[in-house]
């Protein structure tokens, strides 16, 4: 009998503890989902990008994401907005005067369970001819790509699968071809 009370006991004591560490956990995950939210300024890196153009000017950028930008290493013509701890904007202002925009963000963020990188194999195949965009978006799940940089010659779009699996392809400002993809894709078997 004190074995069976004993072993109550000590059945009780661990389904305790064991509770009280998921819920520790489910208060750090959510802790850690607030972080990632909060922004500095008035637009996430993958909002913000959008409404910044090649032509825009450091003040006009400024407006947009809602805080001046700083210069690292001495580079007066580089310019960086930390948007969240996981997000950040880059602009290179170049000779011409035409910006580089560069979105960089934690590529989880943007998964998307709808991405499906199944016909890559066959995708892999025509981008070396080119392939317009809605073309390449019929390959990968029919979901557009996020914007994570434009140039005056081209904008370059990532697609992010849940399981990790991701493609980044450029596409040409002037055809809207892309001949060239990157990105870790599992093999299909």
């Amino acid at each position: 009998m004190k074995k069976v009370v004993s072993l109550m006991c000590i059945a009780l004591i661990v389904c305790t503890l064991a509770g009280c560490d998921t819920k520790k956990e489910d208060v750090k995950k959510e802790e850690k989902k607030e972080q990632s939210e909060k922004i500095k300024g008035k637009c996430h890196a993958v909002e913000c990008i959008k409404q910044i153009n090649v032509e825009s000017k450091l003040e006009d950028i400024n407006q947009i994401i809602g805080f001046d930008g700083i210069t690292k290493d001495g580079k007066e013509n580089t310019y960086y907005w930390e948007i969240a701890k996981d997000e950040t904007i880059k602009v290179v202002f170049g000779s011409n005067e035409k910006a580089t925009i560069t979105a960089e963000i934690e590529r989880s963020t943007i998964a998307d369970k709808k991405v499906d990188f199944s016909k890559y194999d066959e995708l892999q195949k025509i981008v070396k001819s080119g392939i317009t965009y809605d073309t390449f978006k019929t390959y990968v799940g029919n979901v557009d790509g996020v914007i994570t940089e434009k140039s005056s010659i081209s904008t370059k779009y990532t697609w992010v699968a849940k399981s990790g699996e991701y493609l980044n392809a450029s596409f040409s400002n002037s055809t809207n071809q892309c001949r060239f993809v990157i990105g870790r894709v599992k093999e299909k078997k």
